[in-house]
């Protein structure tokens, strides 16, 4: 029983220690859900309100610089090299490039930007004259009707301008292909300058570049020259058709009729209008003064029949003589068939040589002859022979 009693009892007191474990483990649960939610609710509270931590900064190492090593040729400034005894030399050949450039532009707008829009101008008034006196006529007029003669005399006016502006066009062709030989010249001297002794490698580079510019001079006063040389024949074409043309019309204005209207036309000088039909000076030379020359076995250069416009290949055919030789001298030989055609060969010549020196060549270096040839085909032509 004693023994009974003692187990009951040792039974019952580990109940009872039981029982206070649980209670005990219930309270600390509750206290860490309670401090748990709890301190969450706070934390909230504090992270909306709080300012942020400030973020400590890196030391910053400084690393010392390596120093670069320093080139004594970048350090010291070098001199100005003296003059060399070809210098000079060069500052002329550029100065002298300065100087054609120039010219070539004042040719280029003086042609391009006055002449050309003058003689627009001037053969627009002459055909609108034209056309009103031929409308006026086409309807019936009365003979000599002062508005007509004033129609007439404007026309004529504008014509002459037309003769003035291509003899302004020769004129400045000839100072143009006289620049040709002045690059010629130019370019000579160049290449003699690079055999000059004592020069610095900055006085050929000099050169080179006056050189170079040279060459594009070259072709600017090239390409300007055939534009003149083109307008300048068809200005001498235009002038001449239109002279022809003015003389019919006026004397329509005196009939009050037109061309095909009338069965005559009065041949009386004093009937017309007086108007030029020459607008190129030629150079007046008997016939007597032009000096025989053999022409047989000699090779001409160039030969012109006058059945077409020639000014034009005469130019680029004495252009490139002048190119291969700029000192050449030129005979120009009327050469005729028979003795009936002799002064119409001379005639020939003359205007040849009048051609030649509106180019710009110089007269001593043209000479005139005259020569029989029973073996041409036509009456007259002219050979360009080069000495």
């Amino acid at each position: 029983m004693a023994i009974l009693k003692k187990i009951s009892l040792l039974t019952t007191a580990v109940a009872l220690a039981g029982c206070m474990i649980e209670a005990e483990q219930e309270e600390d649960i509750d206290s860490y859900f309670k401090s748990d939610f709890g301190t969450r609710k706070t934390s909230v509270t504090v992270e909306k309100t709080a300012a942020p931590a400030p973020v400590a900064e890196k030391p910053v190492v400084k690393q010392q610089s390596v120093a670069e090593p320093v080139v004594v040729a970048d350090v010291i400034e070098t001199e100005a090299l003296p003059e060399s005894k070809v210098t000079p030399t060069v500052i002329k050949m550029e100065q002298a490039y300065d100087s054609i450039s120039q010219t070539i532009k004042e040719s280029d707008n003086a042609f391009k930007e006055e002449l050309k829009q003058r003689s627009v101008k001037a053969t627009r008034d002459y055909y609108e004259q034209i056309a009103y006196i031929n409308a006026k006529l086409q309807i019936g007029t009365t003979p000599e009707n002062p508005d007509l003669l004033n129609a007439l005399q404007k026309a004529a006016g504008s014509l002459n301008e037309i003769g003035n502006i291509t003899q302004e066009m020769k004129s400045l062709n000839s100072d143009v292909v006289k620049i040709n030989t002045k690059i010629t010249n130019l370019l000579n001297a160049i290449a003699k300058a690079y055999t000059l002794p004592g020069a610095y490698d900055s006085d050929h580079e000099r050169l080179q570049k006056v050189e170079d510019n040279a060459g594009i001079l070259k072709i600017k006063q090239q390409r300007l020259t055939n534009e003149l040389s083109t307008l300048i024949v068809r200005q001498d074409q235009i002038f001449k058709k239109a002279s022809e043309e003015l003389t019919k019309v006026s004397g329509g204005v005196r009939s009050g009729k037109t061309e095909w209207e009338e069965t005559s036309v009065s041949t009386n000088p004093a009937q017309k209008l007086a108007v030029s039909t020459s607008i190129i000076p030629t150079l007046v030379v008997e016939d007597d003064t032009v000096p025989n020359v053999n022409v047989f076995g000699r090779k001409a250069q160039v030969t012109i029949g006058f059945d077409a416009p020639y000014e034009q290949d005469l130019y680029t055919a004495t252009q490139k003589m002048l190119d291969r030789r700029p000192s050449a001298k030129f005979e120009i030989v009327g050469v005729y068939k028979t003795t009936e055609f002799r002064s119409e060969a001379s005639k020939y010549a003359q205007d040849v040589q009048a051609s030649l020196l509106e180019m710009g060549l110089p007269e001593n270096r043209i000479q005139l002859g005259k020569a029989r040839d029973p073996n041409i085909k036509k009456s007259s032509e002219v050979r360009i022979f080069v000495k």
